[in-house]
């Protein structure tokens, strides 16, 4: 019968014997032998008189509070005397705890604070709070919105040059329409000349322009990037831990 004595090893008295199984059944699907549901049986019969721990299995629809229901195992073994019996155990916890007596504990304990579990947790507590206070910092915050005010200002400044260099291309070909009608020769091709000098100029000045901006909106990255890096840094480990 299950005990709760200390003992993980709860003997099975069977009114006749049974024969053991020569190899595991199919866990999803399969007949339990009999065994396992005497030694079943004697598990939920502990369970529903036992006061060892408090839990609201969902079973009684008069008690109050949360329902969680629970997965229970037996395992039907021999004791180095050979004598038939069973071992007991639960998914997750019960009563706030990973041991009750009668059942197997967990492989490794992770509510103890000491433990690998509590520790790693308490670590990857650390990091998100870390993560957190440099994603909600002033001047990351303040480093982010600059690289976008910057992008976005190189932006309008390029459409705006671009805009003032096809009002001057207009320009330009209405001064050679109305001098082709009025100049001499000479000072025709003499403007001809200084506009397309000022053609070339503007030109050059859209390189000028663009590459002045490239080099705003690089240095406002590379301060970002001084947040960032620290940020994903982070973030790495964050996924190191939890794979």
């Amino acid at each position: 019968m299950f005990k709760t004595d200390g003992s993980l090893f709860h003997p099975l008295l069977t009114k006749k014997p049974e024969a053991l199984p020569e190899a595991f059944t199919f866990p999803f699907y399969y007949q339990p032998h009999k065994l396992s549901v005497i030694a079943a049986n004697e598990v939920q019969s502990y369970l529903s008189s036992q006061t060892d721990f408090e839990h609201n299995f969902g079973l009684d629809e008069k008690k109050s509070g949360l329902k969680i229901g629970k997965m229970f195992g037996v395992m039907i073994v021999k004791n180095d005397s050979g004598v038939l019996g069973y071992l007991a155990s639960f998914s997750g916890k019960l009563g706030e705890s990973n041991y009750l007596n009668g059942f197997v504990p967990p492989i490794y304990d992770n509510l103890n604070p000491e433990g690998f579990y509590k520790k790693g947790e308490a670590h990857l507590n650390a990091l998100n709070a870390e993560i957190e206070n440099l994603e909600t910092n002033a001047d990351y915050l303040s480093a982010l919105k600059t690289v976008e005010r910057v992008k976005v200002d190189f932006e309008t400044a390029l459409k705006d040059y671009k805009c003032f260099i096809k009002s001057e291309k207009l320009k330009r070909k209405k001064k050679r329409v109305e001098a082709e009608q009025q100049l001499s020769q000479d000072a025709y091709e003499n403007l001809l000349e200084e506009l397309k000098k000022q053609s070339i100029f503007y030109h050059f000045r859209l390189k000028d322009l663009k590459r002045d901006w490239e080099h705003k909106i690089t240095e406002a990255k590379a301060n970002l990037e001084s947040y960032e890096h620290t940020i994903n840094q982070l973030k790495f480990e964050r996924k190191t831990l939890s794979a």
